[in-house]
C-alpha cells in the first residue's frame, strides 16, 4: 500500500475517533456489498458515462476508502464525487480525494461522517464515478482495497462486485 493511501486511511480513522460525540452503534447487517452499478455498461466513443459505487445493507456507515482500478487506454476518469448516502441522516459527511491517476488508471476516494445524527442504516449511492471513453475496447472497472467502518470504527467486512464497460464507435 503507498504511502499516501496509508495517510489518508490513518487521517480518516483519526478524525472519526477524534469526533466530540460518538453515537451508539448498531449492528452491521451480514452480507454488506459494495458495488459498481450498472455493473455492465455499452457507451459510445464520443459518449462520457457515470458509474456509481452503491453499498448494500450497510449497518450504521461511519467512513469508507476504496480504489477503483480500470484501463486507461480505453477509458479515463474526469471526477469521482461523495454520493449522498453517507450523509443521508443528517451527519457531516466529508470526502477525502479524489486522487485519479489516468496514467496508472487509478482512483482513490473516500469520505468520513461525523456528528450526533445516527449513521445511515440500508443501501444507497457511495460514490458517482464519471468518465470518458479513450478509445474502442473492453475495461472491467476493479474495486480493490476497499475499507468500511461503522462509527467506532469498527471494519464493516464486504463482499464486492466489479463493473464492466464497452467502449464502441
Amino acid at each position: 500500500m503507498s504511502k499516501h493511501k496509508q495517510l489518508i486511511i490513518i487521517c480518516l480513522l483519526a478524525l472519526i475517533v477524534t469526533q466530540v460525540s460518538i453515537p451508539e452503534v448498531g449492528a452491521t447487517a451480514p452480507g454488506t456489498r459494495v458495488r459498481i452499478e450498472p455493473a455492465d455498461l455499452v457507451v459510445g466513443l464520443n459518449e462520457t458515462f457515470v458509474v456509481q459505487v452503491m453499498i448494500k445493507e450497510a449497518g450504521d456507515l461511519g467512513a469508507f476508502q476504496l480504489d477503483l482500478t480500470y484501463d486507461s487506454s480505453i477509458v479515463q476518469v474526469t471526477e469521482a464525487t461523495l454520493g449522498e448516502f453517507l450523509g443521508s441522516t443528517g451527519r457531516n459527511a466529508i470526502p477525502v480525494g479524489p486522487q485519479i491517476n489516468n496514467e496508472a488508471g487509478t482512483v482513490a476516494f473516500g469520505a468520513f461522517s461525523f456528528g450526533e445524527a445516527p449513521a445511515p442504516d440500508g443501501s444507497g449511492v457511495l460514490a458517482t464515478i464519471s468518465f470518458s471513453p479513450q478509445a474502442e475496447g473492453e475495461s472491467d472497472l476493479h474495486l480493490q482495497d476497499v475499507k468500511v467502518t461503522n462509527t467506532a470504527v469498527e471494519v464493516i467486512p464486504v463482499e464486492l462486485q466489479d463493473g464492466h464497460v464497452t467502449v464502441l464507435e
